[in-house]
Parts: C-alpha cells; sequence; structure tokens
C-alpha cells in the first residue's frame, strides 16, 4: 500500500490587491461619536463629584477653625466645651463619610 501523499488543494495571492472596504455610514459615525462623547462626560461628571466631596471637608473643617477662632479670645469652660464638641461631631461626619 502506498502512502498518500501531501496534495496541493488551492493558493491565494494575499500580495494582490485587499478587499475594499466601505466608509461607514454617517449614522454609525455619529453613534460612535455619541458613545464617545457620553464617555467623556461621565468620567468629568465622576472627577467633579470627588472634587465637591473635597469641597464639603474643606467648608467643614474651615467651619471648625472659625468656631475655634470665635471661641479664644474669652474662653470659658462652656465654649470650650462646645467647640470640643463641635469638632469631634465633624470628625466623627468625617470618618462615617469616608468609610
Amino acid at each position: 500500500m502506498a502512502a498518500k501523499a501531501f496534495q496541493l488543494i488551492g493558493e491565494t495571492d494575499t500580495d494582490k490587491d485587499p478587499p475594499q472596504t466601505q466608509p461607514a455610514p454617517e449614522s454609525e459615525k455619529t453613534g460612535v461619536d455619541l458613545r464617545l462623547l457620553l464617555l467623556a462626560l461621565r468620567a468629568l461628571s465622576q472627577r467633579t463629584l470627588v472634587a465637591v466631596s473635597n469641597l464639603f471637608t474643606l467648608a467643614a473643617m474651615g467651619s471648625v477653625c472659625w468656631v475655634w477662632s470665635s471661641v479664644l479670645p474669652v474662653p470659658d469652660t462652656y465654649k470650650l466645651t462646645g467647640a470640643g464638641c463641635y469638632s469631634l461631631f465633624v470628625l466623627a461626619l468625617e470618618f462615617i463619610r469616608r468609610r
């Protein structure tokens, strides 16, 4: 019995002209552009939300500094206790918010 040899079935030349692709219709381009725009806006809105969150922290700490600066010229027990409780409240609020 003779073994079958490999047989060449067909070849295609890849060096010839590549198939012509038609440009995408205008509606598909607009859809892609819109999706890219929405993706960019989503990222921008997330960064804005983080910035506003940090502004809340800045405002809270600024209010604590203002309370302490208003108490320090004439301190008494009640003012110091109130300022300390307000400071602890702001710290607890920040801790809960960050968790």
